[in-house]
């Protein structure tokens, strides 16, 4: 249901719910997915409530928590499915339940009872089978997901860079494992406020390649336990210390040069250390919580570098008799505009991803005439951080986008005028992003011929002025998802939206009386475009 249908019912009670859910299903065709049923006959007995059996092709896919829940069925002709049953991997099955007719798909080919041995698996243990059915290397992608806390949410784009650094797995430790075994861990993770306690332990002789620190308590370590901890473990490939906060760089660091993975929490550190520099096989150096005025030049000599991830970060200018470049460095955040001049930007070649925060004002000619040499930059942010009155001389009509932009996203810039006629061009734009105060003035027109020809999503956020937009015809014909908030002084959405078949989401938050009165004049305005007001 459109979360706004489902806003109205939440608080009715359980038998409401029922009926306002069948009589939404019974003219629809719908693919229903249950996962970890178990054998409460309640269930069973509210499904046939509140699933309408239309004949009309939908279908409910049934996940059970409990294997022998399906000796509680019967084939369609009756016949009992017992553990010895074997039900081979097909078509169809068609199974009953109390004359309640349900279809399975079931892929084995041994009875149930040889699956489980006489007991219920855990789900764990189904988890881990199914796993070992991937081929080799998505086994082992599979398996390194253990290394974080459950029920988690876990970056992609760090994930990415962990597989990278850590190539195949073979040993893991957690602190509740036997101590004896630690003369053959390859790889620690901590998930509980046990880092002290492991960085104190006395075994040098330990060939640890991985340590991740995903403790959610802000440890403060001492710089003699990091000390240690860099003597003791040379061969470390993977460092991350997560939110364990350290007050200065931890010395030793820089004999660790197997290191591929770096994650550390010094929010005092504003200088890099050039010894830092010495990390040759560095591919990740993240430091989200350091603002970096200064680097030595020496960061020029890390050829593998691949992910940059600071609050901020300066680039210095490259030696003069240095020609080479950080060809391998594709993400990059937050780059300070000071650095985005000609001969630094030049030298990143194949950077896809890119973050700039600071005065973009001060240093808008550079960033502005220097992005272009960025020609497989993909994805960009911008984050004025400085003072507003300089924003008079930030103009985006002046900026050379690359033409390969997909992603786009403005923040604070505090524009004076409308950016769209600067950003409609863009050939292959996907999403664009105007955040919190990016644009201060009260029209937006998108009325070239054409105009964002690839536009999928569009997030106009806390443009608090905004009166008047217009659209011209043929105007982004891509278009999936509209957010508009706040919207409280927008008088009227262009009628062209309501041209673009592909637009399916529209979330508009306090609309003023006239908007959502307009809104409300088209019949199925909330059913097709899933309307959030």
């Amino acid at each position: 249901m459109p979360p706004s249908r489902v806003n109205v019912i939440i608080s009715e009670d359980y038998k409401l719910k029922t009926i306002i859910l069948r009589d939404y299903l019974t003219n629809k065709k719908d693919f229903i997915v249950l996962d970890d049923v178990f054998d409460d006959r309640e269930i069973w007995n509210d499904l046939e409530k509140f699933l309408p059996d239309n004949q009309n092709g939908s279908r409910v896919l049934i996940l059970v928590t409990d294997p022998f829940l399906l000796t509680s069925f019967e084939l369609e002709h009756g016949e009992k499915i017992r553990l010895n049953s074997a039900l081979v991997g097909g078509p169809l099955i068609r199974i009953k339940y109390e004359g309640w007719q349900f279809f399975i798909l079931h892929y084995g080919s041994m009875p149930l009872g040889s699956y489980f041995q006489g007991e219920a698996m855990p789900t764990i243990w189904r988890h881990i089978y199914s796993v070992m059915e991937l081929p080799f290397h998505l086994k082992v992608c599979c398996l390194y997901l253990c290394v974080f806390r459950p029920s988690i949410e876990i970056s992609t784009r760090q994930l990415y860079q962990l597989w990278v650094a850590e190539g195949m797995m073979e040993f893991v430790w957690m602190p509740h494992m036997q101590l004896e075994t630690l003369a053959n861990v390859k790889r620690c993770f901590i998930l509980e406020d046990l880092i002290d306690e492991f960085i104190s332990l006395e075994h040098s002789d330990m060939y640890l390649q991985s340590f991740l620190n995903h403790t959610l308590e802000s440890d403060r370590l001492a710089l003699i336990d990091c000390e240690n901890f860099c003597k003791k473990f040379k061969h470390l490939r993977v460092l991350n210390l997560g939110s364990a906060i350290l007050y200065q760089y931890p010395p030793g660091l820089e004999n660790l040069f197997h290191l591929k993975y770096l994650k550390l929490n010094i929010p005092s550190l504003n200088c890099l250390p050039s010894l830092l520099c010495t990390l040759l096989n560095l591919q990740t150096l993240e430091m989200p919580a350091s603002y970096i005025d200064h680097s030595p030049e020496g960061i020029w000599m890390m050829q593998k570098l691949m992910h940059l991830n600071f609050g901020s970060i300066n680039l210095p200018a490259p030696p003069k008799n240095y020609s080479s470049s950080l060809k391998n460095l594709i993400f990059i955040s937050s780059l300070n505009p000071s650095s985005c001049t000609p001969d630094i930007l030049g030298r990143l070649p194949n950077v896809q991803t890119l973050r700039i925060s600071g005065d973009l004002s001060h240093y808008h000619s550079g960033v502005s005439k220097s992005l272009c040499e960025l020609h497989k930059l993909e994805c960009l942010q911008l984050v004025h951080e400085g003072r507003m009155w300089q924003l008079s001389r930030m103009v985006l009509s002046e900026y050379q986008f690359p033409p390969c932009l997909t992603q786009l996203s403005l923040s604070n810039t505090q524009l004076m005028e409308d950016p769209m006629p600067a950003l409609e061009k863009l050939p292959h734009l996907e999403v664009l992003k105007l955040k919190q105060n990016s644009y201060s003035e009260r029209k937006l027109a998108c009325v070239g011929s054409g105009s964002f020809p690839q536009l999928k999503i569009l997030h106009l956020k806390s443009m608090l002025w905004l009166e008047e937009w217009t659209m011209g015809a043929g105007a982004m014909p891509k278009l999936e998802s509209l957010i508009v908030n706040p919207c409280a002084y927008l008088r009227k959405l262009p009628e062209e939206l309501w041209c673009i078949k592909s637009l399916c989401k529209l979330e508009l938050h306090w609309p003023q009386p006239e908007l959502r009165k307009r809104l409300r004049a088209f019949e199925d305005m909330e059913w097709r475009y899933d309307v959030e007001c």
